[in-house]
């Protein structure tokens, strides 16, 4: 066990965070996929898109890498370097694969899509990767062994034929981007570690049409099949429970159809007109308005771990806003961070709003 760390609450509930930025992350990549754009294109915008979120790429300049995704293309199998001359095209597959640094903690997770009408052999080798996984992490819970999870991906894979690529494995995550343990997506002869509620896991499944067989290219991260045949590539962060694992890194409507629930902070809001109670798991915090001219006055904080959110929304009310309806113009957040950017947005605006409802 030497090496593999158990992650607290507060670990966990960064990491969390940070699925959950990169799980919109992949979703912006995927609708913009077409013919015609290049690789570079893709990179550019999965990075506009985690810095947004004041986050940093977890995979830029690690260890060398030039890029914020990287991007593999048909028969390139992870780690392709994202290029202005590398155009899309249709019928190609592409594996993007991103990793997010918030509050100093990673999140990372791999997706291959389809440019444009793909042949029902490439749908085929996406579906059967994705679901190796989650075949993978039926087995992913406290009291099991890690090789449960690979040989249940390699089983999978393998019965389809497909290869399943030996020289290169998941990981562990947390504070560093790659820690203990290995993670295989292929059985060994040992048990390996026995998993422990807290753990937290990157399991890549990297399955080949053909051979598992793969090389280098020159610049000593592209790495392709070797016989040319295609790869897919799909990947997400997990935490290790009693029961089912929690994903990290899917958005709700991935968790949903793959029968899983993506944890959420469930913001409530109650106003009276005069004060503005906001709560989730993340914290609780108090609005104070003026009684007669309805601004803000300050904001109380009601759980120390609220702290960073009341010091930047407090700074957001430099222009002055009424509270009123502003619980009104909420709408049902996944995220405490998510209800607080709106009323950040809300004060920018200079919104003044004067009837408020009872409860939100």
């Amino acid at each position: 066990m030497k090496g593999i760390s158990i992650k607290s609450q507060e670990e966990i509930e960064l990491m969390r965070e940070a699925g959950r930025i990169l799980a919109i992350t992949h979703e912006e990549m995927r609708k913009a996929l077409k013919p015609g754009m290049t690789t570079y294109d893709i990179d550019k915008l999965g990075e506009e898109v985690i810095r947004s979120y004041h986050c940093e790429p977890s995979f830029l300049n690690y260890q060398g890498y030039p890029a914020s995704v990287c991007v593999s293309v048909n028969d390139e199998v992870v780690h392709g370097i994202p290029h202005k001359e590398h155009f899309l095209d249709e019928g190609d597959i592409v594996s993007l694969d991103a990793g997010v640094i918030y509050k100093g903690y990673h999140s990372d997770a791999a997706r291959t899509y389809g440019i444009g009408e793909i042949d029902d052999d490439a749908k085929k080798l996406i579906e059967v990767t994705r679901q190796s996984f989650f075949e993978g992490i039926k087995f992913a819970k406290a009291g099991n062994h890690l090789n449960d999870i690979s040989a249940a991906i390699q089983k999978y894979a393998e019965s389809f034929g497909f290869g399943v690529v030996r020289d290169l494995v998941g990981h562990g995550i947390g504070s560093h981007l790659h820690e203990d343990p290995e993670i295989p997506n292929f059985a060994r002869k040992r048990k390996g570690i026995l998993l422990q509620p807290g753990m937290t896991l990157a399991i890549e499944p990297m399955i080949t049409e053909g051979s598992y067989e793969v090389v280098w290219l020159d610049d000593d991260w592209t790495v392709m099949t070797e016989d040319g045949g295609w790869a897919a590539h799909y990947e997400n962060t997990i935490v290790i429970t009693d029961g089912k694992p929690e994903i990290l890194t899917l958005t709700e409507e991935e968790a949903a159809e793959a029968g899983y629930k993506v944890k959420t902070d469930k913001v409530m809001m109650h106003s009276n007109g005069k004060t503005i109670i906001v709560g989730g798991e993340r914290g609780f915090m108090k609005l104070i308005s003026d009684s007669e001219t309805g601004k803000i006055l300050g904001a109380h904080l009601m759980c120390e771990r609220a702290t960073d959110m009341i010091s930047e929304f407090t700074s957001a009310m430099a222009g002055g806003l009424t509270v009123g309806e502003m619980a009104g113009v909420m709408r049902p957040h996944p995220t405490f961070n998510e209800a607080i950017s709106e009323l950040f947005e809300t004060a920018k605006d200079g919104v003044s709003i004067h009837t408020a409802p009872q409860n939100r």
